[in-house]
């Protein structure tokens, strides 16, 4: 059911009949018949009036959103191929036609109807996940990390005290970007300047505390020796601390000594 034909019905009950289906049907900007079916609760949203059945009933279809779901969470995601020929191999096994043997999957359309039925599904493009960040993130593992957290808060005493809290995280920035597709003559070159061939990684750490206190972001370039000249024109405003590491990464040695400063500065 679409929203404005929620709201229409919603306006239809709350004036207890007051106004007409037909008033409706003209400000809300939805066919009659169909306002009225949905008033008379003939269409419910799931179910047609008329149409070609479902190859699927109710509970299948809503099983195969149930294994959609708990897949994409988990980090194995199916693609649309991957779900068409699943409810391909399903109809074959349980004796359910519908489906062309052609192509051995369900078709297109029958793909964007089931999204269709199911809105609280949508073609999304995943976030990479390392297999080692992904074992990490299971109920077990992160209940015990919460644990340890919370022992090792009591042992502090700081439990009461938001202050002490605080949340660092890095961020690595690439100064190289080029666009997927562009559009340049056929048959020559076709290139975009970068600053390198390969890019320089920038590493970002901030800071931030319970009560919403900042430290010094850290920024680290890439090099051996900070230039002077780099520091030329910075906004008088711009809090950071800029240090340099052979490769552009974080390095022990320099975490602590931002964390120490840091410390110096919240005191």
């Amino acid at each position: 059911m679409k929203k404005h034909e929620k709201k229409a019905i919603e306006e239809y009950r709350s004036s207890n009949g007051s106004i007409s289906v037909r008033q409706l049907a003209h400000a809300w900007n939805v066919p009659r018949s169909t306002l009225k079916m949905r008033i008379d609760r003939k269409v419910d949203g799931s179910r047609h009036a008329s149409g070609r059945k479902t190859v699927f009933d109710a509970v299948t279809d809503q099983d195969l959103v149930t294994v959609t779901k708990v897949l994409s969470q988990r980090g194995l995601p199916l693609g649309m191929t991957e779900v068409r020929r699943i409810e391909y191999a399903y109809a074959q096994q349980h004796g359910i036609a519908g489906f062309s043997a052609k192509k051995q999957a369900a078709g297109y359309e029958w793909f964007h109807s089931f999204l269709a039925r199911h809105p609280d599904l949508s073609i999304r493009t995943p976030e990479p996940l390392s297999v080692a960040r992904a074992a990490g993130m299971n109920r077990p593992v992160v209940a015990k990390w919460f644990a340890n957290l919370e022992a090792r808060v009591d042992e502090l005493g700081i439990r009461n005290m938001p202050a002490r809290f605080w949340n660092v995280d890095e961020s690595g920035l690439q100064d190289y970007s080029v666009p997927n597709r562009v559009v340049g003559a056929v048959g020559k070159p076709c290139y975009q300047s970068t600053s390198t061939e390969r890019g320089e990684t920038t590493t970002i750490v901030a800071a931030f505390n319970a009560v919403g206190k900042y430290v010094k972001t850290l920024v680290i370039l890439h090099g051996k020796r900070l230039k002077p000249e780099w520091l030329d024109n910075l906004p008088a405003d711009l809090d950071v601390m800029l240090r340099m590491s052979a490769n552009g990464w974080i390095m022990s040695e320099l975490f602590l000594a931002w964390g120490e400063k840091s410390l110096l500065l919240i005191r």
